[in-house]
């Protein structure tokens, strides 16, 4: 089976600027207070699990990974959107089948209102070809809901003024049994703080 276009366009557009990118991706360490206590949080919970390993799904660097080293659980760090929504369900069913039941998932990247960029040098210049597709919070959590998964709180922040987009986290758990139905998600109680705010579903 052929590679698709994309996922050629984005190996070799990294592979270009690695280096680079390593350097200029902030270590767990460097990150705002906020991501840094959603990853903190993220660890505890799925170490509490028990449920066996952690995949780092589109880890980079491996920044992140050794910060959480050998938890229970998906992480999903700013890599899924490069992925053309169309091949999300897909993408995202996998995870859902790959999660032992109970396991949990973290999903963290750009948003967008429904925004498609193509740039040309990234990292100190150098020359890329990938894609980026930036969807709305509210399209992920529906997706991944569509997939099986119940979203247990979605985290917003706002753009920031060096780059000027909007950062989401979706924290999701693979029902420990399966239901015929999708969670209720009728009522969202909301919590906002300064430049940032949470919704969390109702237990």
């Amino acid at each position: 089976m052929s590679e698709p276009s994309y996922l050629a366009a984005v190996r070799e557009s990294y592979d270009t600027v690695a280096d680079a990118y390593a350097e200029q991706v902030p270590r767990p360490a460097d990150l705002d207070p906020l991501s840094r206590a959603v990853l903190g949080m993220f660890a505890e919970t799925v170490r509490e699990a028990g449920l066996g390993p952690l995949a780092d799904l589109g880890c980079g660097p491996g920044h992140v990974t050794a910060h959480l080293a050998a938890l229970a659980g998906i992480l999903v760090h700013y890599s899924t959107h490069h992925t053309p929504p169309r091949e999300l369900p897909v993408l995202y069913a996998e995870f859902h089948r790959t999660l032992a039941p109970g396991g949990l998932l973290m999903l963290s990247g750009h948003a967008g209102d429904n925004e498609r960029t193509r740039p040309t040098h990234a990292y100190g210049g150098h020359p890329v070809s990938y894609e980026s597709h930036l969807l709305p919070a509210e399209r992920l959590t529906e997706l991944l809901q569509r997939a099986g998964l119940t979203v247990t709180a979605r985290i917003e922040q706002d753009p920031g003024k060096a780059s000027g987009r909007t950062y989401v986290t979706l924290l999701a758990r693979k029902p420990a049994t399966v239901q015929a139905g999708q969670a209720n998600f009728a009522r969202i109680s909301e919590h906002h703080c300064a430049d940032w705010h949470i919704r969390i579903p109702p237990p």
